[in-house]
């Protein structure tokens, strides 16, 4: 018998919201007084479950719980898994702050723990999205992203910080649904869909600003909530962005017009802004260019590209994004509002 009603959820992909799916919460076994030290209490709610070493007295087990992975150790309890497929099976739909809180009422109830006591190591946090555009056709107009390494696949982007503690990810919702043999839902079928998340891989603490550690508690409060939209709407903006490079019908008036559109035409023959960027870069650490040399040519395209003007085109791909992220964003903090 489950813990209570689910919360009600959103039947409708396009009023899907920025939520906090994926987490890893960690509950200190000190303050369960042994619980789970070695036999899971409620072990007929587990699947899976697998004992180490196995002969002898186990010290260690691993089990599902639905999606979500457990792992159990003398020393503490692990769970790991994506919060709104707990409760509703998929993470298209949006799961808000009475959702998470009542997915963690749901885990601590059939765990046995009170695990808002828990730290969360890890958290994902993003909003898939309906676009005019296959996905694909957007990436090329996301460029570089300071302290963060751009890394391009045909149907994703990648941002990873360099200590590799945190990252952004835009990709082909729908792809990636088929390619892991998820069904897509009824209203979501035959549309364009972008995910963008920011991936906490660790140290939630610091990259948050949160003194004293970030506890599972804190996903359903409203001060905490209002700091990760922020902070993913303003990445989002921090993207240096490019337009879509077009060179049909240009009429050259001057020699400067000429060499413009020279620099122009090597950008799309690279696929865009970001993936010359990414050659100039590959030159200066193969020590075919000085550090001076490299920056330079960066500025000179980026420069270039800015200065195109009826040269360039395709400003509607970046525009479109645009005006979702911060459409999600204003709707999303009125909710918080209210």
């Amino acid at each position: 018998m489950g813990p209570g009603p689910l919360p009600p959820r959103f039947e409708k992909f396009e009023k899907t919201d920025i939520m906090i799916d994926r987490v890893t919460l960690v509950y200190d076994k000190g303050l369960a007084q042994g619980a789970f030290e070695y036999l899971p209490e409620r072990q007929h709610e587990l699947e899976n479950v697998r004992y180490f070493p196995k002969e002898g007295r186990p010290i260690m087990w691993t089990a599902h719980l639905g999606n979500m992975f457990i792992k159990s150790t003398p020393k503490f309890l692990m769970v790991m898994g994506s919060l709104s497929k707990y409760l509703y099976k998929d993470n298209f739909h949006f799961l808000y702050i009475k959702g998470v809180e009542k997915a963690i009422e749901w885990l601590s109830r059939q765990l046995g723990v009170p695990m808002r006591f828990s730290h969360v190591w890890s958290l994902e946090f993003g909003a898939s999205f309906s676009v005019t555009h296959l996905p694909s056709e957007y990436y090329n107009g996301l460029g570089q992203l300071s302290r963060y390494n751009r890394l391009q696949q045909p149907n994703s982007i990648r941002y990873e910080l360099n200590s590799r503690k945190m990252a952004l990810s835009f990709y082909d919702k729908v792809d990636e649904c088929k390619h892991n043999g998820v069904a897509i839902p009824k209203d979501a079928e035959g549309k364009n869909i972008i995910r963008y998340e920011i991936k906490y891989k660790s140290g939630l603490s610091k990259l948050l600003k949160v003194p004293g550690g970030v506890y599972a508690s804190m996903l359903y409060e409203t001060p905490f909530y209002r700091r990760l939209l922020d902070i993913w709407r303003d990445m989002y903006h921090n993207i240096q962005k490019s337009p879509i490079i077009t060179l049909e019908g240009i009429n050259f008036k001057c020699v400067s017009d000429l060499n413009t559109a020279g620099i122009l035409a090597l950008v799309q023959l690279n696929g865009g802004e970001a993936p010359l960027i990414d050659i100039i870069k590959n030159e200066q650490k193969a020590g075919l260019l000085t550090p001076q040399q490299s920056y330079k040519l960066k500025q000179y395209v980026h420069k270039t590209i800015a200065q195109g003007g009826a040269l360039t085109g395709g400003d509607e791909f970046i525009n479109e994004l645009d005006k979702k992220i911060d459409a999600l964003y204003h709707i999303q903090m009125s909710k918080l509002i209210e």
